[in-house]
């Protein structure tokens, strides 16, 4: 209900008025620019709240009846003070989804604000209920957090709730202090569909344990800043794609090697993301697939043009020369389906299918957008 909607329900009937601002909760968006309506929804019960402009110190108690509030959006569209995250997020204890986007440009903040997200995790604690959650840190340089060692056991202490089922938490400069929480955070949840996230450069094996625990519910992977280093073991473990084998409802899966830090890399990373297993991927249900900076070799792109029967969209980059010479053979064989009809398809491919795979294998590599437009030409 928009801020001229209560204006006319006043005027409607003021018992019914009184009991849905102060027990409903209403819908409002926090603007300080927007004098009139930012005094009235400092005095009413706020059920879904979107934080579009807060620039000005407001007091603890800026939340009305914070047992009301489900949803809370914070998108800064100008820096908000640190102390106002605080004051916004430790009394929301019902809450039901909670995004944060940071857009703003860390220059000339308070030097604690790089404190943010672990306060943000340590409020989620307190918020049993909560479904979904989307932090999202802008203007960021990505730390190399290659050299966390997966061996340290995360804490023993529970970390908020354990029915979320969508979660995007994309924080490129996260602390490498702050890491065994957002692990233990992760590895709690049990019934994720969507699992989107970015802490810095780690090893692959900081997501093991949670894939594998939400590998029945999971549909959208996506994850960042990828590395092979184990500081462990001391050496490269190669990146198995074992662990997304139970995830049989998959249908969106995107992976990222690390290519910031030192040298170029995240720290130990000199290359492309060795692999293993890649016939383990459960491919029949995907229709999004994006691989960047992974080393597939002959095999591993033959099991995409084959075993992708849903395929609408995807990428591959950087996957080594054996992976691009793969691409341009099997483009080839695409572009010679689509054009020639008595041409087999042997794969039971849709024709729409066979032409989001020409169109990946091609975006593969440009040696191959060459030779299939060659082709065309001499056609």
């Amino acid at each position: 209900m928009a801020y001229k909607d209560h204006l006319n329900l006043r005027r409607v009937c003021s018992d019914l008025n009184e009991d849905i601002l102060n027990l409903v909760g209403v819908h409002g968006t926090i603007d300080t620019e927007e004098k009139q309506s930012f005094e009235f929804f400092k005095t009413v019960s706020l059920k879904r709240c979107r934080i579009k402009n807060l620039s000005e110190a407001i007091a603890p108690d800026f939340f009305v009846n914070p047992p009301v509030l489900e949803c809370l959006e914070i998108e800064d569209e100008s820096p908000i003070p640190y102390e106002n995250f605080s004051y916004l997020l430790y009394p929301a204890h019902q809450l039901k989804r909670l995004e944060l986007i940071l857009r703003f440009s860390p220059q000339g903040q308070p030097c604690t604000f790089h404190l943010l997200p672990s306060m943000v995790l340590e409020c989620i604690r307190h918020m049993p209920a909560l479904e979904f959650l989307r932090i999202q840190k802008m203007w960021s340089q990505p730390t190399d957090n290659s050299e966390f060692p997966i061996s340290i056991p995360s804490p023993n202490s529970s970390i908020g709730s354990k029915r979320l089922t969508h979660l995007e938490v994309l924080i490129p400069d996260a602390k490498i202090h702050a890491l065994p929480s957002w692990r233990r955070f992760l590895e709690q949840q049990k019934c994720l569909k969507v699992f989107n996230v970015y802490l810095g450069s780690v090893c692959w094996k900081f997501y093991m344990n949670a894939i594998r625990s939400n590998g029945k519910t999971l549909e959208k992977v996506k994850l960042f800043g990828l590395t092979t280093w184990d500081p462990q073991s001391n050496a490269h473990e190669p990146f198995d794609w074992a662990i997304f084998e139970q995830c049989t409802n998959l249908s969106s899966l995107e992976i990222n090697k690390a290519t910031t830090g030192r040298f170029g890399f995240a720290g130990r990373e000199t290359g492309l993301l060795t692999n293993v297993n890649f016939q383990m991927i459960p491919f029949s249900k995907i229709e999004e697939f994006f691989v960047r900076g992974v080393a597939l070799d002959l095999e591993s792109v033959r099991i995409v043009y084959q075993y992708m029967p849903n395929f609408r969209s995807g990428g591959l980059s950087m996957i080594g020369e054996e992976g691009i010479a793969a691409a341009a053979e099997l483009a080839w064989q695409l572009h010679e389906h689509r054009n020639l009809p008595e041409v087999d398809n042997h794969h039971g491919l849709s024709d729409n299918t066979v032409e989001v795979l020409f169109n990946l294998l091609v975006f593969a590599t440009t040696l191959t957008a060459i030779i299939v437009s060659t082709h065309l030409r001499s056609g």
